[in-house]
Formats: C-alpha cells, structure tokens, sequence
C-alpha cells in the first residue's frame, strides 16, 4: 500500500461520506464512517482502504452494529471484531476521565478556594465517582499551602435557621405556636406557591427576606398537599422541598449541615483527619461519616444504590462507617427529608378533617392549574413511542415527572437515545424537565456522549446484565426476549401496552 499522511485520510473519508450520500440520497453519520475507516486502518495497517466497498456497504439507516456485520461479512479477511469489541462494551470509566480533563481544564483559571468549589460542584453534577472527584481536590489543595483550620462556629437556632431547614424539630415546637386559621394571607399565598413551583418546577425556590412568613408557609404547603392528596403530587413536592434544602446546605456554613444531618441522621460525625492519626487516611475521602446500617438504609430507600458511585464498593469504609464529602452529606439528608416529608403527607391525608378549613380553600383555589400541570404531564408521558424497552421508558417517564434520577439513568437513556435516531436537541429537550438542570453542563455531557466531544467515542447504552445489576431492569426482564443482550436489541411483542406511573 502507497504510504499515506492522516492529511490524506481525512480527506479520503470526507470523499466517501459525500459519496454515500450521493449514492443513498441520505446524508451518514460523519463522526461513524470516521471511526470505522480509522479503525479499520490501524487494524489492518498492511491492507489500502480504497480497497474496500464502503459506500455500497454503508446504509445510514441501519443500527452501526449491522453496518458492521455487513463488512464483516463482505470481507471475512480483515480485521473488524478485536477493537470493535472494545467500542461495543460500556466505558463509562474512560468517560469519566475525559470528564475530569473537562474539569481540570474548567478550574485552571480560577482562584484556588473558587476553584475547588467548582470542582466539588461539578463533580456532583456530572455524578463522578467520589475516589475520582477527590483525586481532583486532593490536586488542587496540594498547589499551595493549606491555611490554618478556622475556628468552629456555634450554631444558633433562629427564625433565619429553621426558615431555611423548617424539618428541624426544633421548628416543629416554634409552628405549634401559631393558628392556621390567624395567619396572615401572604403565608397562604407563599404556601401556593410553594406547591405550584414544586409541581412546574420540581424545586422550591428559597425567599429569605421575611423569615417568618417562609417558615409558616411550609407547614401550611404540607396541608395543602396532603388535602388535594395526588400521589404523583405528594411525591413532586418532598422532592422539591427536599432538593431546596440540598441546595442551601452545599453554600451554608460547614456548622450548619453538620447540625442539621446530626437531627436528620442518627449516627453521622464530624471526623477530621488531623485529629486522629489512625482514620487520617480514610477522612481524606470525607470529613464526615455515618454508620454502614444506616447509610445502606437510607441509599435503599431512597433509591441512590442505582448510582454506581453509591455503592459500597465505590465508597471508604472502615470500622463500620461509610466516610461522606460535604456534598455527600447534604445529598443523603436530601434523601431523608424527601423520605419523612412524604410519610407526613400520607398521614395528614389519611386524616384530612383535621385539616383548617382555611387550609382547604387555598388548596381549592390552585386544585386547577394543579390540574393543567398534571394533565400536560399525562400528554407527554403517553407521548413516549411504545416499542422502546421497558427500562428506559421507565427512566424517561421519571424524567419528564422531574424524579430523582440517577448519573447512570441519565447516561444510559441519553445512549439509548442517541443511537436510535435522537438528536442532541431531543435529548436536551427530555434533559430540560430535571429540576437541576443546567443547559451548559448537559449539552457538553450529551454531546461528549454522541462522540462529538473529548475521545470522540459515540456510546452504546450500558448492557442488560449491567442494568440488572442496578436495579433499572423492569420486573428482571420479564416483558423483554430472553436473548437480548442490551437494550438496543429490544423488538416488542405484537400487543405492548403504554402505561401511565402516575396514578
């Protein structure tokens, strides 16, 4: 074979990309045929390229593992299996490091107590793993010398406190002090609101100017609530409550979420590693830590074990307590705030007279634009195509209800998606209802999922048995074929219902 540049390469396959085209009247995926030339080229570094059919072979509307087929059997004498099985399998770790060049690259500039919060915040975001998210502090606390620790703070519980965290006990004592039927009529009006930002929006917003009245209103929101009593409702708003106070949590002092996670969770402690040579090396990964039982029941519950990094042989264990970051701690209090908020709803439901007739009309007075925000959701839900598998109709039904879904469910449905025909604007548009979302960081994240970004590798959905293991299978598997390997190969029987989760 003549000796050839990448120059020449690269031309070589913008030619036969304009071929194909030509020939199919249909443009390919450039990034597909790319990486099967490329590959095809190291594979076989004695073989000449021009050699190769590929514009008769190439059909852009096939699946790119029967693309491949098609060569494999049109030239049974080169090499195409040994690295494409490589590129079939579920990287997520090479993924992942591509992610922290992103983030390294992100922080460079920026002073060095702003650029380990944007480290810490981002790697919450993009669901890192928590040994590889601290290898990333771990490298910026080492540039410069590491201050002299501060003095610890003394919480105090004030109107400010307990408008902030209103799931403290201590709060519950405050609001048995006032009569829901004398309270003044913007606390019913920020009540509604509550409820209504937490059915469009999936999160409460945080109004700290007047205290009192946003301490009043949460209360009287859960009457709200429990008196309209949706399960679908009941459940948007604990998140939403329970995410307000994640967010305030991760910018508030380290005091404050070290107070407010020891009311919520029985068994969390603040262990420093300077203070005890013995747990030095453990309490880099974390400066708190909570007992192995309740940590494993409360991820349970709350359903954070479908995220890898979640699980225990992802995390520091030692002695029998699982050793947490700040952004950890505030993430499971979330969970135990979302929990306990709901189980309150359910019970003042099941006992609605009790609830202050004043309560009743407020709940009256938003019930229909409740009714439009649930009817609309309804619309898109069965608006979801029926032959897609179980477990991601599953995952994209959670999304547009704006649930809590995990780094891992979002990755697996936005490869799923994207190699069914989806475009990054259709993914984005499904990634717009998450109550966090942010549209620079999901584009960059979807974007590096399609290939167009960081190693440019397009990504296959993870595996069936790697779904299994998560707990993301629907009823283990039972509505798919047996002889499926991963969700792309699911075809559904001839009768496949649509149902609705919310009831």
């Amino acid at each position: 074979m003549p000796k050839r540049d990448k120059y020449w390469l690269k031309s070589y396959i913008s030619r036969i990309c304009e071929q194909i085209e030509e020939y199919r009247g249909k443009p390919p995926n450039y990034i597909e045929v790319q990486g099967l030339i490329q590959r095809f080229v190291k594979n076989n570094p004695d073989a000449d390229p021009e050699s190769i059919d590929w514009v008769s072979h190439y059909d852009p509307k096939l699946e790119y593992s029967e693309i491949l087929q098609r060569f494999k059997e049109a030239y049974p004498q080169y090499k195409w299996e040994k690295e494409e099985v490589r590129e079939k399998q579920y990287d997520e770790e090479r993924y992942f490091n591509e992610l922290l060049d992103y983030l390294r690259k992100q922080a460079e500039e920026l002073p060095r107590e702003l650029r380990l919060r944007l480290v810490r915040e981002l790697s919450a975001e993009l669901g890192l793993p928590a040994v590889e998210a601290k290898k990333l502090e771990e490298a910026i606390e080492a540039e410069v010398e590491k201050p002299p620790e501060r003095p610890r703070k003394k919480v105090v519980v004030d109107l400010m406190l307990i408008a902030k965290y209103p799931p403290l006990p201590e709060a519950k004592n405050i609001a048995q002090a006032f009569s829901f039927d004398e309270l003044d009529e913007k606390v019913y009006e920020r009540a509604c609101e509550r409820v209504l930002e937490a059915a469009e929006r999936g999160i409460v917003s945080a109004k700290l100017d007047d205290p009192l009245t946003e301490f009043l209103s949460y209360p009287t929101a859960t009457g709200i609530v429990a008196w309209i009593y949706d399960r679908w409702l009941a459940s948007r708003y604990a998140l939403a409550e329970a995410r307000r106070i994640e967010k305030l949590l991760m910018v508030d002092e380290p005091e404050v979420l070290e107070f407010v996670a020891k009311k919520c969770l029985k068994t969390v402690e603040y262990v420093p590693g300077s203070e005890d040579p013995e747990i030095k090396s453990s309490a880099k990964y974390g400066d708190y830590r909570i007992q192995l039982k309740e940590y494993i029941r409360t991820t349970t519950e709350a359903r954070l074990n479908t995220d890898p990094r979640w699980k225990l042989i992802n995390r520091v264990v030692r002695r029998g307590f699982i050793y947490l970051s700040p952004a950890e701690l505030a993430r499971i209090v979330r969970a135990y705030v979302q929990m306990i908020l709901k189980n309150t709803v359910l019970r003042t439901a099941a006992n609605r007279r009790v609830i202050p007739p004043k309560i009743r009309d407020a709940a009256e007075k938003i019930r229909p634009r409740l009714g439009e925000v649930v009817s609309r959701l309804r619309k898109e839900i069965t608006t979801i195509p029926a032959d897609m598998p179980p477990c991601m109709k599953l995952i994209q039904e959670r999304i547009l209800r704006s649930e809590d879904v995990s780094h891992f469910e979002n990755f697996a449905i936005a490869t799923y998606l994207l190699n069914t025909g989806r475009g990054i604007e259709d993914v984005l548009k499904l990634f717009s209802h998450r109550s966090d979302y942010d549209e620079r960081i999901a584009r960059y994240q979807v974007e590096h999922i399609a290939g167009l970004r960081g190693g440019r590798t397009k990504y296959r959905p993870p595996s069936c048995s790697k779904m299994k293991t998560l707990g993301l299978c629907v009823e283990n598997g039972k509505h798919c074929p047996r002889w499926i390997k991963n969700p792309l190969d699911y075809r559904p029987p001839k009768k496949v219902g649509n149902p609705s989760y919310i009831t």
